[in-house]
């Protein structure tokens, strides 16, 4: 069932999913308990759903649930609790939250690269967090060189044609319009627009 959820999530149908993740949540609360990991994972799997939804208290109060629970059974470094701290960095920045936000993902990235490496999805995405902090405090040229290295190693990981490489490509050509970089940011959205039209439809809402 929360594969489905996730499948609903995948393609923007966040009404649908929801109500999935919400159940399956429940579910493995009451018969695996708070601190099993398939019930962590649940948790966080919500926490993105209502940041998305800009349920940022929502949001925000299962990631941290998440992160005191990993620390309380000394797992403060599993690829878990470095999830929910990517996420909840994500949501300060969401939040206007940039400096908290900064030094959130600084000390995640570090947690990344001495246990599953640099170039995990989820270090990457830690990485890709901490470009878009360093474009809201206006620090462009260490933006670009964050969000270049992200590219790099997703086109190497993930594929070119991957939705988070997509992704990236778009915050870069967001970060050229800020630069007035206006061909590099025409070069690239033009791309990402026939990729995510190609790989998610005309319809995703990435797409629109």
């Amino acid at each position: 069932m929360n594969d489905l959820g996730a499948l609903y999530f995948s393609q923007g149908r966040l009404d649908e999913a929801e109500p999935i993740y919400v159940e399956v949540l429940a579910s493995r609360r009451r018969t695996l308990g708070n601190e099993d990991t398939d019930t962590l994972t649940s948790m966080i799997n919500l926490a993105v759903l209502c940041r998305n939804r800009h349920r940022y208290s929502e949001a925000e109060a299962l990631c941290k649930e998440v992160m005191a629970t990993q620390d309380q059974l000394h797992r403060a470094k599993d690829l878990l609790t470095l999830i929910a701290a990517t996420n909840l960095a994500g949501l300060y920045l969401d939040t206007g939250r940039a400096e908290s936000a900064s030094s959130l993902y600084r000390q995640t990235l570090k947690k990344y690269r001495q246990t599953v490496g640099d170039e995990h999805p989820s270090a990457l995405r830690c990485l890709y967090g901490m470009a878009l902090a360093a474009e809201q405090r206006r620090q462009y040229d260490e933006a670009e060189s964050m969000f270049e290295q992200v590219l790099e190693s997703q086109h190497r990981v993930l594929g070119a044609s991957h939705p988070e490489t997509l992704a990236t490509q778009a915050s870069l050509a967001a970060l050229y319009l800020h630069m007035r970089r206006y061909d590099e940011a025409q070069h690239l959205l033009t791309e990402v627009v026939a990729q995510r039209q190609r790989v998610l439809g005309k319809s995703h809402p990435d797409t629109l």
